[in-house]
């Protein structure tokens, strides 16, 4: 995700997360909160189409790491993207 911008956790970025596909994404807004990055995926800097080149070309040649990346993602999924999280999240939020 080559995002730019100071968005919260964007979407694309969970449904990676969620369907196990390995992630990567810049370091900006929320990507960061939920990416460990070379654990769940890369993180690149911002407006580097160089590092971003890199980094998907690291995953495409490197099966074994993106299939851990993958399935480290979908843990994270689990753990943070789950409709029960973020039920949770949303009572904190509502002061329930």
């Amino acid at each position: 995700l080559a995002s730019i911008g100071g968005e919260g956790v964007p979407q694309s970025a969970l449904q990676c997360f969620a369907c196990a596909t390995p992630f990567v994404g810049t370091r900006v807004g929320g990507i960061p909160d939920i990416t460990e990055d070379g654990v769940n995926g890369l993180l690149v800097t911002p407006e580097s189409p160089d590092d971003l080149a890199a980094a998907v070309l690291k995953i495409i040649s490197d099966p074994e790491m993106a299939a851990t990346l993958g399935a480290n993602a979908r843990r994270t999924f689990d753990e943070i993207g789950s409709v029960e999280h973020m039920g949770e999240r949303l009572r904190t939020f509502l002061g329930l």
